[in-house]
């Protein structure tokens, strides 16, 4: 009878499906990311997958709306844009990175996100492809002979 006490006390909450998110956070407007292809940005390794790595991207500190530190701005690297291609494969991404670690990156190309929002990258938030193959560990620059690859577009 301990099991049956749910029905004879209404005691529901548990079987109901989780309510759905208020309607506004759908419909709010993507913030476009504070620099641009080409930007030489400093981040963080906030997620290591097997594709690649993710990195939270440091906001520059003379942003006008006064937003100082890191933002909300994600970036991949792919597991190809870690580490340059003459030094060989990498076979997972936690060879080259570590969670937490300070890197600084390349920004490659700054995507849009779709109309509607609802693309299959989820969310609607704009695409950062970010390279640290790019940088040269030594000077924190670009290296010497990089050329930036073709964009890829908005992918549909």
């Amino acid at each position: 009878w301990a099991n049956r006490g749910d029905h004879y006390n209404n005691n529901f909450d548990r079987f109901r499906p989780p309510s759905p998110p208020p309607q506004h956070y759908h419909q709010r407007e993507p913030i476009p990311p504070p620099f641009n292809a080409g930007d030489v940005v400093s981040g963080v390794i906030s997620r290591i997958e097997s594709y690649g790595a993710f990195v939270t991207l440091d906001v520059p500190n003379n942003i006008e709306n006064g937003s100082r530190g890191r933002g909300n701005h994600r970036g991949l690297i792919h597991v190809s844009a870690l580490r340059p291609a003459d030094e060989g494969r990498v076979e997972h991404p936690s060879e080259v990175v570590q969670m937490c670690q300070q890197v600084k990156v390349l920004v490659l190309e700054i995507i849009p996100p779709m109309e509607g929002g609802d693309d299959r990258r989820g969310g609607g938030n704009f695409k950062i492809r970010v390279s640290l193959a790019a940088i040269d560990p030594s000077t924190g620059t670009v290296r010497t002979g990089f050329s930036m690859p073709q964009p890829r577009g908005n992918m549909s």
